[in-house]
Parts: structure tokens; C-alpha cells; sequence
């Protein structure tokens, strides 16, 4: 997974309203928090720690490859494995930063310590992967793999895992927002969908 990427301890604090619905607002409308009230919580690629503010009643551990984010654990996710398995592992924003391989590898090896998962992840429709393409390569941004619903949905929703709730969102992704994202301007607004699907382990008949 990637390393000294998005500004470290900064990343997703940005006050622009778009920047707060996205990391902040849109969670407390998907997830239902109180669920996890008092659960041992595996944050992969979490590094600066945002999702304990919105879990603030569980024990969250982050895991991030990149040391600049400062996560409680500095370590691969896609090798990491904990001492002890959570109740859950969290993945917020973090698919995208990975090739479609690297995706399946790390949700197969989660499977391995833990029988629960949530992933957040945004997804769009062509014309906003293009703008979105255009908008990363132009800032010199790495390479970043885009997904559509159905994309997304094919990959979470096979062995070891099969989906067991959905929610979804809508947002538009401004100017501004790429501005302190990327450091770029001008850059052409779209709609986002924020998706929360809540993946439950084959084996477990909970």
C-alpha cells in the first residue's frame, strides 16, 4: 500500500463543507455507530486516526503503512496480522488506493483474523471516473484505481465474504474540495455516491 501520501496527520481534516461530508457527516448517516460501542476495531489504512472521533465509544486501532499519518500500528495491511482478532475491521477510502488485485488480496486476507468488515468507499459513473482520472494524473497524484457501484459490488461480494447491509449516499465533489485535496484549481465539479457495505465471513452463522 502506498506510503508518505496525503498530507500525514492533516489528511481528511480539511474544513471545506464537501471535505466534512465526505470524511465526517456522510459516516454518522451510513453507519450506525452504537453497534459498535465498546468492540475491538481494526482501522486498515485509518492512519491519522479520524475514525476514532466518529467510534468514540469503541477501541480503534489503526494500521497504515504510511508513518507520516502517525497510526498505532506501521505496517502493511495487505501482510499485517494482529496479535489478537477484532469484532471488526474498518476500510475507509482505502480500496481506491490499491490495483483491483491488491484489493482482493487484502479482502481475502482479512478473512483470515476477523469475521466482520465495513467498508466506505465512493463510487461513481464514467464520466465522473474520467473527470476524476483527469483531475489525479494532472496533479501529479499516484495512480489510483476508480469503481464503479457494480465494480465494487463484485468485489466485496465473493469468498470469504458476501454482503450483508448497504447504504449509500449522494455529495458533489467541488473545486474547492480538490483545491486542499490535490492543490489544484479549476478543477470541474461532479456527484459522488458514498457506498457502506457491511461484509459478514462465509463461515460465520452469526
Amino acid at each position: 500500500m502506498a506510503q508518505d501520501v496525503d498530507g500525514g496527520t492533516t489528511f481528511g481534516t480539511w474544513t471545506d463543507s464537501c471535505a466534512q461530508y465526505m470524511y465526517k457527516t456522510s459516516f454518522l448517516e451510513l453507519v450506525n455507530t452504537e453497534q459498535f460501542r465498546g468492540m475491538n476495531v481494526l482501522d486498515v489504512g485509518g492512519g491519522n486516526g479520524l475514525l476514532k472521533t466518529l467510534l468514540s465509544e469503541a477501541n480503534v486501532t489503526t494500521v497504515d503503512i504510511d508513518a507520516n499519518k502517525r497510526p498505532d500500528i506501521c505496517q502493511d495491511a495487505l501482510t499485517y496480522i494482529p496479535d489478537t482478532s477484532p469484532d471488526v475491521v474498518f476500510g475507509r477510502y482505502v480500496l481506491h488506493y490499491l490495483t483491483t488485485t491488491q484489493a482482493t488480496r487484502l479482502l481475502a486476507h482479512i478473512g483470515t483474523y476477523c469475521k466482520r468488515m465495513v467498508i466506505i468507499q465512493f463510487v461513481n459513473d464514467w464520466s465522473a471516473i474520467d473527470i476524476k482520472r483527469s483531475i489525479s494524473q494532472g496533479s501529479g497524484d499516484h495512480a489510483k484505481t476508480f469503481y464503479r457501484w457494480s465494480d465494487l459490488f463484485a468485489l466485496c461480494d465473493r469468498q470469504p465474504w458476501v454482503i450483508n447491509r448497504t447504504a449509500t449516499t449522494k455529495t458533489t465533489i467541488t473545486a474547492e474540495f480538490y483545491r486542499n485535496r490535490l492543490g489544484v484549481s479549476g478543477a470541474r465539479q461532479h456527484t459522488e455516491s458514498i457506498v457502506m457495505l457491511e461484509l459478514q465471513h462465509i463461515g460465520d452463522n452469526k
